[in-house]
């Protein structure tokens, strides 16, 4: 319709596009500081579960920062948001944890009612474009990470519905860590085949804290999307990656959705229309175990989060370490197939109940002895 090619036209002129949606979230804090007419940054609130990188990002520009407790069904805490001390303009992060669209509606009472700007973290979802009462339309700025779920080298981009881009302070010109085209089409390739490597070296250690080059946190945040990765986003068949990624998360909520053995967040179990699975997560007591065990047998299994080093094995953060030693993700990559997921997900299914098993005979023999 002429309203829907309208909103997309607009939706294009208002993005912003860097190499990571770091670049568009600390471009979101500018704007809104300068919108205000602020003379420091303002206080950001955000999920100490969530990956390490944003926090980096908060200490490199000398942000201030609280971190905010959310639930096993990852919304947050509301009871405890209700007592903690907001100042006027300081900036919550709603996070849409593996692009499922949540806890929206209260997030904006919230912030209404201690007079917050709300920053919607988009960065595990894909959309086409932003419609008009859609996910990144709820606050003052969304920042999207396209690299997540399409093949790119690197690219995020950044939606502001009515305030003023305005670029922050460059703080490095280092490059940023990106994917090579070669690996990448290497990889498609073995997953559009239906291969599976022999095994994946890279075993997850949960009782460690995960270290990475210095370029990882600190580098130009400045960075535009790559020419490459924006030739690959122009081309990408979306409603494809969106139909597939849906298809196979639902083979493995079919599969999986009701072992007893395993937690799924309620806020993952059903299927938001603006919803883009980037991966399946759950929560199991042995996750380490099963993670390395999938991955011995080539199948890239996951967890979530990277903890900044101040959360991580932090006894006030109890909850956000708990969920993190529990955590499990599996792949929903659209280039695998229909059968490639169902052989993970019955993998994963056998498994778990040869683990309860096993679990169930241990204890009955430690009761007789």
């Amino acid at each position: 319709s002429t309203l829907d090619r309208s909103s997309a036209a607009s939706d294009v002129y208002k993005r912003q596009y860097y190499s990571y949606a770091r670049g568009a979230l600390i471009t979101a804090i500018q704007s809104i500081k300068d919108s205000k007419g602020m003379a420091n940054y303002p206080r950001v609130w955000a999920p100490s579960f969530i990956c390490d990188t944003v926090f980096f990002l908060l200490d490199h520009y000398h942000i201030e920062y609280s971190c905010y407790p959310i639930t096993e069904d990852l919304l947050p805490d509301w009871e405890h948001l209700e007592h903690c001390n907001f100042s006027s303009s300081d900036i919550f992060v709603l996070v849409y944890f593996f692009g499922f669209p949540m806890g929206i509606s209260k997030a904006k009472a919230f912030c209404e009612k201690k007079n917050l700007a709300l920053i919607e973290d988009c960065a595990h979802s894909i959309i086409k474009s932003v419609q008009p009462g859609g996910i990144g339309t709820h606050g003052e700025a969304a920042v999207f990470g396209l690299r997540k779920i399409i093949p790119i080298p690197n690219g995020g981009f950044l939606y502001m519905k009515n305030m003023q881009n305005s670029q922050p302070p460059t703080i490095s010109n280092a490059s940023g860590i990106y994917r090579h085209p070669t690996k990448m089409a290497l990889q498609w390739l073995i997953e559009k085949l239906g291969l599976r490597p022999p095994g994946i070296r890279y075993k997850v250690n949960k009782s460690v804290l995960n270290t990475f080059e210095d370029n990882y946190d600190f580098f130009n945040f400045q960075e535009s999307m790559s020419a490459w990765g924006k030739k690959i986003w122009t081309v990408t068949n979306i409603d494809y990656v969106l139909q597939t990624r849906k298809r196979n998360y639902e083979i493995y909520m079919d599969e999986l959705g009701h072992l007893e053995q395993i937690r799924i967040p309620k806020t993952l179990k059903s299927m938001h229309k603006e919803a883009t699975p980037w991966v399946f997560f759950f929560f199991f007591d042995d996750a380490e175990w099963l993670i390395n065990t999938l991955r011995n047998k080539g199948i890239f299994a996951g967890d979530f989060p990277n903890l900044h080093p101040s959360i991580f094995a932090n006894s006030e953060f109890y909850q956000d370490n708990v969920m993190y030693q529990k955590s499990v993700t599996l792949p929903v990559h659209q280039d695998l197939s229909e059968k490639s997921i169902s052989m993970i997900a019955n993998r994963v299914k056998k498994l778990l109940l040869d683990y309860s098993g096993r679990q169930s005979t241990k204890q009955h023999m430690d009761q007789r002895s």
